[in-house]
């Protein structure tokens, strides 16, 4: 019988709590109206209009008083938004919650536990309480050690320098790169070096004697080639004279190579000379010899022979003629004496 009196109680409480919260003001607001009076009484004669005018009395002195904190409603109750530097243990209570200047904080509530938990900006985490910066930038997973120290974990292809994340390529695929005290280095490839953290190609042209003789030096990215000079070839048919050297090529035993009439080929170093025959002469002296002319000897001796005759016919025309004005010129001058002695007579 007792327990059955006492479940009614029980049951009358909950139904006039959740009679008192639905009658509550909302956002906090202090309702002004006066209590209003109900009398109920159950089967045993239990009053409970006082009840519930306690516990309303109870709810408007309690409902969303926050110390260091605002009222906000949310799912449609009333909680405390608390201040920085405050955080919420509960629905209407904010405790002292530090994390730094400027960061968050707030609870977790366990059923006997209560633990700060510090909301930190990004590039901050927090250790024993507090936010601690932690960036190392962009491609990098930054944590902290048991002293609260930063350690840099960078993504692959970064190094760390002092504290941040940097790229660590050295201009190259697939070239490794090391960093050693904040310092990087290229593992560059053969042909390669590493100029300032970059991998440049070596130009191989620039060593002293680094083709063989009569060949020159074609520079190629991580290598070089020598190609044989003019009138040479590298030996053993090669594509590059590096290794075996260049040698002669004898023109003379192409066909043709001499291509005018009364020349013969002579094999020099690099090149060839058209000379002519035995019995003719060269006609351009001063051509290049690897296209030399040439003509008869006889033809030539006949050409100076007439030549000479010419000249000295001219040379003997040059004689008589001034014989001739000279024997004229002492005939007058002859008649001009025997006049002046004509003339001098008495």
């Amino acid at each position: 019988m007792q327990a059955a009196k006492f479940a009614t109680i029980v049951f009358r409480i909950a139904l006039l709590m959740s009679v008192v919260l639905s009658e509550a003001p909302a956002d906090g607001a202090q309702d002004s109206s006066p209590v209003k009076e109900i009398s109920t009484s159950d089967a045993n004669g239990v009053q409970t209009s006082h009840l519930k005018n306690l516990l309303k009395y109870t709810y408007q002195q309690t409902a969303c008083k926050c110390d260091n904190g605002k009222c906000a409603t949310e799912g449609g109750k009333q909680v405390c938004v608390c201040d920085l530097g405050f955080g919420r243990i509960s629905s209407s209570r904010c405790k002292d919650c530090q994390c730094g200047e400027d960061f968050g904080c707030t609870f977790d509530v366990g059923f006997f536990t209560i633990t700060k938990k510090c909301l930190c900006l990004e590039g901050f985490l927090e250790h024993e309480g507090v936010c601690t910066e932690c960036n190392c930038g962009e491609h990098s997973v930054c944590k902290l050690d048991n002293h609260g120290g930063k350690i840099c974990s960078c993504n692959h292809g970064f190094f760390e320098k002092d504290g941040r994340c940097e790229d660590c390529s050295c201009g190259l695929n697939g070239t490794g790169c090391q960093a050693i005290s904040g310092i990087k280095f290229c593992a560059c490839p053969q042909g390669y070096m590493d100029a300032q953290g970059v991998c440049v190609d070596i130009d191989e042209c620039n060593l002293p004697d680094v083709c063989p003789p009569n060949s020159k030096c074609l520079n190629t990215p991580g290598s070089y080639e020598c190609a044989c000079e003019e009138g040479y070839e590298a030996r053993n048919n090669a594509s590059d004279a590096k290794f075996d050297g260049c040698q002669d090529i004898d023109e003379c035993l192409e066909a043709g190579v001499c291509p005018f009439p009364a020349t013969e080929c002579f094999n020099l170093p690099g090149t060839y000379r058209c000379s002519c025959k035995q019995g003719f002469q060269p006609i351009n002296l001063e051509g290049d010899p690897r296209h030399t002319r040439c003509r008869n000897n006889e033809a030539s001796w006949l050409t100076v022979n007439i030549g000479l005759a010419l000249l000295l016919v001219g040379i003997l025309l040059a004689l008589v003629g001034a014989m001739i004005v000279r024997r004229r010129l002492q005939r007058s001058a002859r008649r001009g004496s025997r006049t002046l002695i004509i003339q001098s007579v008495p």
